[in-house]
């Protein structure tokens, strides 16, 4: 017993006396339980357990973001040992799926050194406001991670649908990443490591619209989003360079959709319009003709 009480108490004296490094702590399994049940370690440090039991022990993790364990699945045979590496502050539950009992099951208590943060997570989104089928970059970090971990993308649709996990990324090992996303409606997102996540950060879409002139005066116009626009007033529009700014030819009335690729839904509006050859025209939806959880969009511009 007085080898494993030793061991325990370095164990103990270095998470102390560790400034930055990377600490490792050790967990005891024996016929009666864990020993100890409950520690508190900081972002990065590492978790040994020892099956000191005559059987062999198996150890399940409760979050699983953040941990790294060797070997995985940690099922350990009498004797042996294995280490997991919990790199993003919180809280995690660790039990052991062959034996029952409060005896074998803990806690690991994740907590960033005072004044670092408190292991605060951080996200941004570049743009804001992207076209239907754009790509979002979300970028963020985590604070006091000291080894790579993983970062959960979670996405929020408009209209209150259950948030998914839109993306998985790992982190470098100062605890920042970079990820791509593409909204399909205008979504919050929020990265999530373990027990703690960020703000959300909003990112609105605009339907995409394609404007094509198919003949002389006669032109073909088509929406796409996850929505159908049939029967949404469009804009064709002009750009005036004595006014300096575009005016409207006339009102567009979008027609009717179809499926595509899905999820996307096909709007399709076919018009005529008299005006002069080589103007330079557009096809515009305001805000208030748009559809719930779409911001107004414009089309590409070519000339008549």
């Amino acid at each position: 017993m007085r080898p494993v009480l030793a061991l325990l108490g370095a164990a103990a004296a270095l998470v102390l006396t560790g400034s930055t490094a990377a600490a490792t702590v050790s967990v005891i399994i024996t016929n009666k339980g864990y020993n100890p049940r409950n520690l508190t370690i900081a972002p990065g440090d590492t978790v040994t357990f020892a099956n000191n039991d005559t059987v062999q022990h198996q150890v399940v993790f409760t979050p699983t973001t953040g941990v790294t364990c060797t070997p995985n699945p940690l099922v350990l045979a009498a004797g042996k040992t294995g280490s997991c590496t919990l790199a993003t502050a919180g809280k995690y539950t660790f039990k052991d799926a062959t034996a029952k009992g409060k005896n074998f099951q803990g806690t690991i208590t994740v907590k960033a050194a005072p004044g670092g943060g408190g292991g605060a997570v951080t996200l941004t989104a570049k743009p804001t406001i992207v076209v239907y089928g754009s790509a979002v970059t979300l970028s963020g970090a985590q604070k006091n991670v000291k080894a790579p971990t993983t970062a959960q993308i979670s996405a929020q649709p408009c209209g209150g649908g259950a948030a998914t996990t839109a993306a998985s990324t790992t982190t470098a090992a100062n605890g920042s990443f970079t990820i791509a996303v593409r909204p399909l409606l205008n979504t919050a997102y929020t990265a999530v490591f373990g027990a703690t996540k960020s703000k959300a950060v909003d990112v609105q879409v605009r339907p995409q619209i394609k404007l094509v002139r198919t003949a002389s005066h006669r032109y073909s116009a088509q929406v796409l989003a996850t929505a159908s626009f049939t029967g949404k007033q469009a804009s064709f529009q002009r750009y005036s360079v004595a006014l300096k700014r575009w005016v409207r030819v006339r009102k567009v009335t979008l027609g009717a959709s179809h499926a595509g690729a899905a999820p996307t839904m096909i709007t399709v509006a076919k018009f005529r319009s008299g005006l002069a050859h080589g103007r330079l025209v557009r096809l515009a939806i305001a805000q208030a003709n748009s559809v719930a959880c779409y911001l107004g969009g414009i089309s590409n511009t070519l000339r008549s």
